[in-house]
């Protein structure tokens, strides 16, 4: 079975920046994370990609990983 994920919620906040929470599901195995990006453009490029499908969820939170404020 293929990892995919589960979109719970996904939150702007004042200065700017925008909390995403997922799942990442592999197996049977689910564990929740919450990214915070800097800009709501990397939040609509990462729901184009959720919504597409199982197939693109990996380069989804590819998104997310790459662009998550430590």
């Amino acid at each position: 079975m293929l990892m995919h994920l589960i979109h719970l919620s996904t939150i702007k906040q004042i200065e700017g920046t925008t909390d995403i929470d997922v799942f990442v599901v592999n197996e049977k195995k689910a564990k929740k994370y919450t990214y915070t990006l800097p800009s709501d453009f990397l939040a609509k490029k990462f729901h184009k990609l959720y919504k597409k499908g199982k197939k693109f969820h990996g380069k989804a939170l590819t998104i997310l990983n790459k662009n998550k404020i430590q």
